[in-house]
């Protein structure tokens, strides 16, 4: 893979803390940012085309 799946995590979610440690090592996973509730979701995802949303 090329480039890097871009991905996005709601701060409510409850591991968000794990995940972000389990994808900083990943070179094929990119987080684009963390955010508070589902309007800044879907601004997010669509300003950094995000590829995965996890809520």
């Amino acid at each position: 893979m090329d480039t890097p799946v871009k991905i996005v995590l709601d701060v409510n979610f409850e591991f968000d803390h794990v995940i972000q440690q389990c994808i900083d090592p990943m070179d094929s996973v990119m987080l684009a940012g963390t955010v508070a509730n589902a309007q800044s979701m879907i601004a997010m995802t669509a300003m950094s085309k995000v590829d995965l949303a996890i809520i």
